[in-house]
Parts: C-alpha cells; sequence; structure tokens
C-alpha cells in the first residue's frame, strides 16, 4: 500500500500538516485529558474508561461514516459496558456497619 506504485496520492504539505495535527495535536490533547480525568477520578475509575474507546468508535462511525455494526460490534459494545459496570461495582449495595 505505501510503496506500491500509487502509494501516497496527497500533496507532501498535505501529509505534513495531517502528521502534524494528528501527531501533535491530537496526541498531546488526548494524553492531557487522559492525565486530567486520572487526576479527578483516580487511577482505577480513570481506567476503566479506556475500553469505552472501541464502543464510542463504533457509535461515532454510525453517523460520520454511515457504517452499520455488525452482530459481533454490538455484541462486543455489550460485553464491554456490562464489564464496565461490574468493575465499576454496579449495582452498588449498601453495607451497613453493624
Amino acid at each position: 500500500m505505501v510503496f506500491g506504485p500509487r502509494a501516497l496520492h496527497a500533496p507532501a504539505t498535505e501529509l505534513v500538516v495531517q502528521g502534524v495535527y494528528q501527531g501533535l495535536g491530537v496526541a498531546i490533547v488526548a494524553l492531557m485529558l487522559y492525565a486530567f480525568a486520572i487526576r479527578v477520578l483516580g487511577a482505577t475509575t480513570g481506567s476503566l474508561f479506556m475500553p469505552l474507546v472501541p464502543v464510542f468508535a463504533v457509535l461515532l462511525a454510525i453517523p460520520a461514516l454511515a457504517e452499520v455494526p455488525s452482530a459481533l460490534q454490538l455484541a462486543g459494545m455489550v460485553g464491554v459496558s456490562v464489564g464496565m459496570a461490574l468493575a465499576s461495582g454496579y449495582p452498588r449495595q449498601d453495607v451497613t456497619e453493624a
């Protein structure tokens, strides 16, 4: 794909702009927001949200790319959501001290 006869049809300036935008802009902002979330929520709670990244990617692909999720993707989304809910302690049970 990269080394074939039709390797990269985009102009070099566009490739550089996209590289800088995605490499520096998106990556740095994402890391800063994740560090902020860890500081606010704590490491354990903050790390529970990482498995939701593919779930949000599938959900955003529906309107953005007009993609329809497959049954396997939907099952994966349900599994991730249930796993995250269980790991976070949902449903919470009140414990009364004796």
